[in-house]
């Protein structure tokens, strides 16, 4: 059985880590981040930048 997985930051410094080991056991992948996954061919892949609401910064 293949294990799922959403990844959130997947294009990060750590994200890019964690996404290697996850897609090298054969895993099946979704990634949510800040900025375009060009180099990650093949996974499904939200975009999303949060309103400073949303963050509760200002």
């Amino acid at each position: 059985m293949t294990s799922t997985f959403l990844l959130t930051g997947g294009t990060g410094t750590r994200g890019r880590h964690v996404f290697r080991v996850l897609d090298a056991t054969g895993a099946r992948l979704g990634m949510l981040s800040r900025t375009s996954p060009d180099p990650f061919a093949g996974v499904d892949h939200v975009t999303e930048r949060p309103t400073p609401a949303e963050t509760g910064r200002r």
